[in-house]
């Protein structure tokens, strides 16, 4: 039954969407006008525009010249934007599933990580939990385990502790708990034989990987059913390095080499220039084809999140650094997961290798469909199949992303979905979080009177920056028993007790400091439950916008029972805000861009406000228009050549100097001259770059007013002084 508007059809309604304009990628070449006809959640027909009639009543999603392509398939993914399968929590798990798919994916197995059974049970709950959900943001087709049936000398990340060889006891209960679409396991191990067997019975892929095997081995594995080899290169044997070992020859073959020669092997490729060179990936493409090689990302909780040191698989998993995009384990002799989504493995594949776009682009969704047992489903624009579509450009930069003919990002597209990335790079002091939707119909008389029934609360725990600044602004900073260590405004919060960081406060801490109130961000980055299971109060608020930011200090003044404080604020910041409107309504709106990210020391990596941030609202009010306005993602990643077409007239770098002191004379003129290789832009032109490095741009919150009047004088000093 459908439910529109007050009434109640008797029939589902089905939706028809019609995708043109847009070059079509099948799976053996591009259609240049294509259109795609979703009825419901599957494909009705695809090919060439004028072939077939449009329905009347088809709801049109416009590619504008982007191609139009099936969604990508991750057969190996651990994590991204701070969480990882293996933290089993259903917050978790949607955040990984929502990063990805912001990088295209509609589809992927969940894959776990070596760690004691229980844990690795408690993942495989969360991933059944996820997918009878709903699964709105991607399909989990199954999880992938990866160990802990592991040789210890190729372990690479995996914690040494927990690796161990194959017990029929243990390995029945993870094939049960289920569903498991994969297994990575060392074949030679004492135990293997006969879970190569199961699995292959019961019609998951038996995948060698972090293995000692020589080429007889793997012969032998595959006779009983291995079909699979784990990220190519990476944590297995070769040639090179067999010299003597089991045989009577200096050299003799490996598991690469058994990829190469054996057609029943497919394997699969990390490709983001970290792993492997441009030779490399060029000789496994002419030796094993893009039909028996997926691409993968092997993605790991580092993946769109800033520089940092990040726990792999479980939280108290191997420590992987992050630094400049890539992933190490703490000796510096390994890497650790890519920290890559997929349309960037896409691109940068088709970059080094010079194969055509629609062939990697079957390597990231047919060949995995393929390789999974899937493509009867999904893997292709095909007639039949679910209508998994994404949108993207020549630089493979994704706009669109459709599970089931659904946008599973709605009011989210951009230039390049960059949203966890920035929200986690920013997210220490604010928290953008316009995944989740909060129905916001309880009226503030109401919340009050809830709050009045219990005693208000005295000792309150703030949890991110732009809460510890609204308490403030309310008056009720003493009330605040604890901040985290990012909470450095009004200078009296800084010197409260300390809870940890944004992402990972300490319970423990929380707990000592006594508190009746625990205020939370309401993003997929925090969830509630770890606050439920030590029975603490919390009150969820967001500053995503302007909007946000007034039922922010309504909400948190109906619980603290200061309904006329919070009232006062919110006139005073709407009063003054209009104040700059109108003074700077009379100029010519100038066209800006804000970089809120950028890799240290370069233009690279430049990530934009989009339309969707609160930042554009402000832009708005001090008499600007954002140059990426189209990038509906809070935030988006840009091409530098981008940069270059959109021109804009003055752009505010904060890039990586957020939460630092000032900057001096020299720091702000090396940072202009690193624009100076994009001279003709009318900004740099004329001398409008200005680096910026106050919080009040990255933290949402009371001190909105302060960051218009400073956007109004650098934007219009003729008129704010």
């Amino acid at each position: 039954m459908t439910t529109t508007g007050f009434y109640r059809t008797p029939y589902p309604v089905v939706v028809i969407r019609v995708f043109l304009n847009g070059p079509l990628i099948t799976d053996s070449g591009i259609v240049p006008d294509g259109v795609l006809i979703a009825r419901g959640d599957r494909i009705e027909w695809a090919g060439r525009r004028g072939d077939r009639g449009q329905p009347a009543d088809a709801e049109v999603i416009d590619a504008a010249g982007r191609y139009i392509a099936p969604g990508f398939i991750d057969m190996h993914i651990h994590g991204g934007a701070g969480s990882d399968f293996m933290d089993a929590t259903p917050a978790d798990v949607e955040q990984v599933f929502r990063y990805h798919a912001a990088g295209g994916t509609t589809s992927l197995c969940p894959t776990t990580a070596t760690a004691p059974l229980d844990e690795i049970l408690a993942a495989l709950d969360a991933i059944t939990q996820y997918r009878s959900s709903g699964m709105r943001h991607g399909r989990a087709l199954g999880a992938h385990i990866e160990g802990p049936y592991l040789t210890q000398s190729k372990r690479g990340c995996h914690l040494p502790q927990h690796v161990r060889n194959p017990e029929e006891r243990e390995w029945k209960q993870l094939l049960e708990r289920g569903p498991v679409a994969s297994m990575t396991l060392a074949p030679e191990l004492p135990g293997a034989a006969p879970l190569i067997e199961e699995l292959h019975h019961r019609g998951a892929i038996a995948s060698a990987g972090h293995s000692e095997a020589l080429f007889h081995e793997m012969q032998d594995a595959a006779d009983r059913g291995v079909r699979h080899v784990t990220h190519l290169y990476c944590a297995m044997t070769d040639a090179l390095n067999n010299r003597w070992r089991g045989t009577p020859n200096p050299r003799s073959a490996g598991m690469v080499e058994a990829v190469y020669l054996d057609d029943r092997l497919s394997s699969e490729l990390i490709t983001d220039g970290k792993h492997l060179s441009r030779e490399m990936l060029v000789l496994a493409l002419r030796n094993k084809g893009y039909e028996k090689l997926a691409i993968v990302t092997d993605a790991m909780r580092g993946a769109g999140m800033p520089d940092g040191d990040y726990a792999f698989g479980p939280r108290h998993g191997m420590v992987a650094h992050v630094r400049h995009r890539e992933a190490r384990i703490p000796d510096g002799t390994a890497l650790a997961s890519s920290v890559f989504p997929m349309n960037e493995m896409v691109k940068t594949f088709r970059d080094l290798t010079g194969c055509p776009l629609w062939q990697a682009v079957r390597m990231a969704s047919l060949t995995p469909a393929e390789i999974l047992g899937k493509s009867r489903e999904i893997g292709s624009l095909a007639a039949g199949k679910y209508a998994d579509v994404i949108l993207f450009d020549d630089a493979v930069n994704v706009s669109g992303v459709y599970v089931g003919g659904e946008d599973s990002v709605k009011g989210r597209g951009g230039v390049v979905a960059c949203e966890a990335a920035v929200e986690t790079r920013i997210g220490s002091h604010a928290h953008s979080g316009p995944f989740r939707k909060r129905m916001r119909f309880i009226p503030a008389l109401l919340l009050a009177a809830v709050a009045l029934a219990a005693a208000p609360p005295r000792r309150i725990v703030s949890t991110a920056p732009s809460i510890t600044e609204t308490l403030f602004a309310l008056g009720a900073g003493d009330r605040v028993a604890g901040v985290t260590e990012y909470c450095r405004f009004p200078p009296e919060a800084a010197r409260l007790p300390k809870i940890g960081g944004y992402l990972q406060p300490n319970i423990e801490r929380v707990l000592a400091l006594r508190p009746d109130l625990v205020v939370i961000p309401e993003t997929p980055l925090h969830s509630r439950d770890r606050y439920a299971l030590v029975k603490l109060r919390t009150l969820e608020v967001r500053f995503d916008s302007i909007a946000d930011i007034h039922n922010a200090i309504r909400d948190l003044g109906a619980a603290l029972a200061i309904p006329e404080r919070a009232a006062a604020l919110h006139a005073s910041i709407r009063r003054q805000l209009d104040e700059v409107r109108r003074r700077a309504a009379g100029a010519r709106p100038v066209k800006v861009m804000f970089v809120v990210g950028r890799n240290p020391g370069s233009l690279e990596g430049l990530i934009t406000a989009g339309k969707a941030s609160y930042l554009t609202e402000v832009m708005a009010i001090a008499g600007g228009v954002n140059a990426f306005a189209d990038a509906v993602f809070s935030f988006a990643k840009v091409p530098q050549e981008e940069v270059l077409a959109r021109n804009p007239e003055v752009i505010i770098d904060i890039g990586d100097n957020a939460h630092t002191s000032p900057l001096n004379a020299a720091q702000k003129r090396e940072i202009v001259n690193l624009w100076q290789r994009l001279h003709t832009v009318p900004a740099v032109r004329n001398r409008r770059v200005h680096p910026v490095s106050s919080d009040i741009y990255i933290v949402p919150g009371p001190r909105v007013v302060e960051l218009a009047r400073e956007l109004a004088r650098i934007l219009h000093p003729e008129l704010f002084r």
